[in-house]
């Protein structure tokens, strides 16, 4: 049986020229990327990252201005690119993933983690420019939650 997650390089991977990197790494350790397509963020692509994010939206409530980082992170400053992926193993793989990329906060990610070797951002930066944390992937936290972006994301994959 194939497992499968959702995983997007985001746009600090483009700014940052680490986008190859992280793929390899990715690889190195196993996954298989099913599909992958580097989308440019339009209007189209935002309203389904409101729709991805929209529990997160939720939950931090208008203090956190959750949306407005997202435009700000996404739309407003470049680059303006996405790269989102279907990746596959053959074992379950979310945990494994979810260890891999590290941390939210790549400040407190584990040393050889995805986010600790790549992005040097810390959350006081990131909300004293009133941004989301440049943390370079996303992945899916559990299987619920894979397929449904997978379903959300259809269009890019």
């Amino acid at each position: 049986m194939k497992y499968k997650t959702l995983m997007i390089l985001k746009p600090e991977c483009y700014e940052w020229h680490i986008a190859d990197d992280i793929q390899t790494m990715l690889k190195d350790h196993g996954y298989h990327i099913d599909s992958q397509k580097e989308v440019i963020i339009d209007m189209k692509v935002m309203q389904v990252f409101l729709m991805h994010y929209k529990e997160a939206i939720d939950k931090l409530g208008a203090d956190f201005n959750f949306v407005g980082k997202l435009f700000n992170s996404y739309y407003f400053h470049g680059p303006h690119k996405i790269n989102v992926m279907c990746i596959s193993s053959d074992s379950e793989l979310i945990e494994d993933t979810r260890k891999l990329i590290g941390a939210t906060n790549p400040q407190k990610a584990e040393p050889d983690t995805i986010r600790a070797l790549f992005s040097k951002d810390s959350m006081e930066l990131a909300e004293k420019e009133n941004r989301l944390i440049k943390n370079c992937i996303h992945a899916s936290d559990s299987r619920q939650n894979a397929n449904k972006e997978l379903e959300l994301w259809k269009d890019y994959l």
